[in-house]
C-alpha cells in the first residue's frame, strides 16, 4: 500500500513538475 500511495505521489509530482516547467513556451 505504502509503495502505491508513493507512486502516486511520485507521479503528480513528476506531470505537476513538468506542467511548471513547460508554463506558456
Amino acid at each position: 500500500m505504502f509503495r502505491k500511495v508513493s507512486l502516486a505521489l511520485a507521479a503528480t509530482w513528476m506531470l505537476s513538475g513538468a506542467a511548471w516547467a513547460d508554463p506558456i513556451e
